[in-house]
């Protein structure tokens, strides 16, 4: 299994904005948790950036996240009224099997090995 770290933000932003709060997602948790950064740079080094449908989608995913104790960063915007818009989770297999069915973000097509699904209720 290759080490991941998690990135996850909304598609409800624009890809520059999903890019720009994915980042601050991944700083905050590389400073939030160094020595767990370290090992995952030296592992693998390898990130996933991907997105679920909008801001009640990632509180889901945030909630199940903390429910499992894995390592996250939430990252709310300020210029946004402090929505929640990306989160940054832990390498490990837990949060591989929690974000297995998330779609990439940036609006890349999934993976051809990958099952794009729905991440929450639709509108209406």
């Amino acid at each position: 299994m290759t080490l991941r770290l998690y990135v996850v933000t909304r598609d409800d932003l624009d890809p520059c904005h999903q890019a720009v709060q994915a980042v601050h997602a991944a700083l905050d948790w590389a400073l939030a948790h160094p020595d767990l950064h370290g090992a995952w740079a030296r592992a693998s080094n390898t990130l996933a950036l991907l997105a679920v449908r909008d801001e009640a989608t990632l509180f889901d995913l945030a909630r199940r996240a903390r429910r499992r104790a894995l390592p996250m960063m939430e990252f709310r915007e300020p210029d946004r009224g402090h929505e929640l818009t990306a989160i940054c989770l832990g390498a490990g297999e837990e949060a591989e099997r929690l974000c297995a069915r998330l779609r990439p973000a940036l609006g890349a097509p999934p993976a051809p090995d990958a099952e794009a699904v729905d991440t929450g209720p639709g509108p209406g």
